[in-house]
C-alpha cells in the first residue's frame, strides 16, 4: 500500500512538473494582443517546452512587427483615401451638371448643389431617400414605373443604361 501511495504521489509530482510549464506558457500566450505583444520567456528546462517557449517568444516579436507595419499601412491608406475623397467632393460640388450619388440599392448618398438646385430641394430631404422617390421621371404625363426607371435599371443590370431621349 505504501509503494502504491508513493507511486501515486510520484506520478502526481511528475505530471504536475510536466504540465505546469505548459499551462504557464498557455496563459502567457492568451495575454498576447495588439499593443500587448511583450512575451518574456519563462521556461528554462532545456527540453521541448523550452523550445516551444522560445518559438512563442519569437512569434510574439514577429507579430508585433507585422502589426506595427499593418497599422502604418492602414494609416497611410486612410490618409490617401481622405485626400481622394476631398478631391472628388470638390469636383462634385463645383460642376454645373446635377449629380445624384446612390449606393447599390438605389438610396441617395450624396447630391451636388447643381442637382439640388435643379430639383429645388434641400440636401437633407434627399439623403437616405430612394432615387425613384427623389428623381421622379415621367413619360407622356405618366410617372415612370420603378422597373423602368433608368437609374434602377442601371443598378440592377450593373451596366450603363442609355434611355431614349423621349
Amino acid at each position: 500500500v505504501l509503494v502504491f501511495l508513493l507511486g501515486i504521489a510520484l506520478a502526481f509530482f511528475l505530471a504536475h512538473s510536466l504540465t505546469s510549464p505548459i499551462i504557464g506558457l498557455s496563459s502567457h500566450v492568451a495575454r498576447l494582443r495588439p499593443d500587448q505583444w511583450i512575451f518574456r520567456r519563462s521556461v528554462h528546462s532545456g527540453d521541448e517546452v523550452e523550445a516551444l517557449d522560445r518559438a512563442v517568444s519569437d512569434m510574439a516579436a514577429r507579430l508585433e512587427k507585422g502589426y506595427r507595419y499593418l497599422e502604418s499601412e492602414v494609416d497611410k491608406r486612410t490618409k490617401e483615401l481622405k485626400e481622394q475623397y476631398a478631391k472628388d467632393h470638390a469636383i462634385l460640388t463645383s460642376i454645373q451638371h446635377g449629380v445624384l450619388v446612390t449606393d447599390a440599392s438605389g438610396t441617395v448618398i450624396d447630391a451636388n448643389p447643381a442637382a439640388l438646385e435643379m430639383m429645388a430641394i434641400r440636401n437633407d430631404r434627399v439623403l437616405g431617400q430612394k432615387v425613384k422617390d427623389t428623381l421622379v421621371l415621367s413619360h407622356h404625363q405618366e410617372i415612370v414605373k420603378p422597373e423602368d426607371h433608368p437609374v434602377l435599371r442601371c443598378l440592377k443590370k450593373r451596366v450603363v443604361d442609355r434611355p431614349r431621349p423621349n
